[in-house]
């Protein structure tokens, strides 16, 4: 929250989501929101620290994300 903060004083716009990525609920609700606020997402990084099958994440069905 540290750097929302430094970059909301500062005149910029932030916001932050904590997102439990083990439960798709939760990051659907976040990528709605992230929508809803900011109108589109030009970056995403999802850096959980695993790695899995070798598809673009889109296009992961929910068990190959598990």
């Amino acid at each position: 929250m540290e750097t929302v903060n430094e970059i909301v004083n500062n005149g910029g716009v932030a916001k932050f989501w904590k997102v439990d990525v083990s439960d798709e609920d939760n990051i659907k609700r976040a990528i709605d929101d992230v929508a809803s606020t900011f109108g589109k997402i030009d970056i995403l990084i999802n850096n959980a620290g695993i790695t899995g099958v070798d598809k673009k994440t889109h296009e992961l069905t929910v068990s190959e994300w598990d």
